[in-house]
């Protein structure tokens, strides 16, 4: 095989592995968010929760080794090849602590760039942790992208836009957000509810 196939080849393996840890990445963060008891209304797609936590923690520590292995042979081998060192991703030697629901889900954001599930969750691990612009710059950013969604992806996406924007205090940008989730999915429980929640706080506010 020539060089540059060998290459592509190792590069779309290694992309394949970084796919596979964004997704564990997210349900650890997912799973840390639903343990944390701060009065948040966190209500993650039931895609991601894990079943088996001892399991996910297990292919976690696995594929994070995998991955630092991928990145170290793929730089050495550019390096070889080329001349050149490539900058190395800032990876840490061990995974976050299982309870660390915000790096979880940075890393699951930067591994799945047009994932909306890793995105919102970002979202709402920012908000739990006090940093609320931050989360709407998640999700605005990401909103800008256009990545093509689903119509139920794009009601998550609103309804965790209407949740920044209530943390924020905007609540007719709550409600915009709101009514656009129930629109893109319009049987969808969770988005009649934030509506519902959106108009409720624009009433305490008119008293």
């Amino acid at each position: 095989m020539k060089r540059n196939l060998r290459f592509r080849a190792a590069g779309a393996y290694a992309d394949e592995v970084a796919a596979h840890l964004g997704d564990l990445s997210l349900r650890a963060s997912v799973l840390a968010g639903l343990r944390l008891d701060d009065g948040y209304r966190f209500c993650p797609a039931k895609a991601f929760i894990p079943h088996s936590p001892h399991h996910l923690w297990s292919d976690i520590r696995k594929t994070w080794s995998e991955y630092k292995s991928l990145l170290r042979d793929l730089n050495q081998y550019f390096l070889c090849e080329t001349g050149i060192l490539v900058q190395p991703i800032d990876i840490s030697n061990r995974p976050p602590r299982q309870s660390d629901h915000l790096q979880f889900a940075l890393l699951a954001a930067s591994l799945l760039a047009e994932n909306v599930h890793a995105h919102c969750a970002l979202s709402a691990a920012l908000i739990r942790s006090g940093h609320p612009k931050a989360a709407k710059s998640v999700l605005w950013e990401f909103n800008n992208r256009g990545f093509e969604q689903s119509s139920n992806a794009r009601s998550r996406l609103n309804r965790n836009m209407s949740a920044v924007a209530d943390s924020l205090g905007n609540v007719d940008e709550a409600i915009h957000y709101a009514r656009l989730a129930v629109t893109e999915s319009p049987e969808n429980q969770l988005a009649r509810a934030s509506l519902t929640e959106a108009l409720a706080q624009r009433e305490v506010h008119a008293q």
